[in-house]
């Protein structure tokens, strides 16, 4: 289980996704004060552990981040993921339309938010070329059944078309 954490931090937010079961931390920062882009984007990824840090274990160090306010609050890490990744894909549409290099953007698809080759390039087409966002999602019925699609559209959008629970895998 992966546990997602966000809080303020300046003109940014500050993130931390913690795999609680191998106890590998993800730190970084969303963009919060994107005047030229308008686009809160993640950056400055940095991958380490409870024990790099100097943790006994993960529940010790979630302990110790709340104590010294360092985590801020837990969110649902499906639903920010999507959102970080629906962000990724507005900032490539935006370097698109500069014609900027949008090679970063591919490199952290693939390697932070494990999307295959092929689906990173689907995408990145998608929205740079038809101005189409789209995502992978499980839709899970109230009977317990579901059915995994793909789906145009930004996050609050699906969620806004489907009453039933819906889980965002890319």
């Amino acid at each position: 289980m992966i546990r997602t954490y966000i809080r303020p931090y300046g003109s940014t937010r500050e993130a931390y996704k913690i795999n609680m079961e191998t106890g590998e931390v993800l730190h970084y920062f969303i963009n919060d004060n994107a005047k030229i882009s308008n686009i809160c984007y993640p950056f400055s990824f940095y991958h380490t552990s409870f024990s790099k840090m100097g943790y006994t274990s993960t529940a010790n160090m979630i302990k110790e981040l709340k104590r010294r306010k360092y985590l801020g609050v837990e969110v649902d890490t499906c639903r920010q993921t999507a959102e970080e990744i629906s962000a990724l894909l507005h900032l490539a549409k935006f370097r698109a339309s500069k014609d900027f290099n949008l090679f970063d953007i591919e490199d952290k698809l693939i390697n932070i938010y494990g999307l295959s080759e092929e689906y990173t390039s689907k995408i990145l087409r998608y929205i740079t070329k038809h101005d189409i966002e789209r995502h992978t999602i499980t839709v899970i019925k109230s009977d317990g059944d579901g059915f995994t699609t793909e789906i145009n559209g930004t996050p609050a959008e699906i969620e806004n078309y489907y009453n039933d629970r819906v889980v965002f895998i890319a």
